[in-house]
């Protein structure tokens, strides 16, 4: 895969993993889209990084899906990579006896 020249979305990327997904890549000629839930996050990301989209997104909200979706289509039509960063975590205790 080339790493150069892309339009990279990457889901859940305003702190953690995907940010520093972003951050490495970002130096190879991409356009980025990343995506959060919280709004002083993606603020704080957008001011340190002014290069990268910024887009909100819960993936637990399917009209933010499909708004998102409906956006990058028209402002990114050449979008080409995926990173689905993002996900729903759901802690369950399981007991053995």
């Amino acid at each position: 895969m080339e790493l150069k020249n892309n339009t990279i979305l990457i889901t859940g990327a305003t702190s953690g993993i995907g940010l520093e997904m972003a951050k490495q890549l970002m130096n190879l000629d991409n356009t980025f889209i990343v995506t959060g839930r919280n709004k002083e996050k993606m603020e704080s990301v957008k001011k340190k990084y002014p290069s990268l989209n910024v887009y909100p997104l819960d993936v637990t909200d399917v009209t933010s899906i499909h708004s998102l979706y409906d956006r990058l289509i028209k402002d990114f039509p050449k979008l080409n990579i995926l990173i689905n960063n993002a996900g729903l975590m759901k802690i369950y205790s399981i007991y053995i006896s």
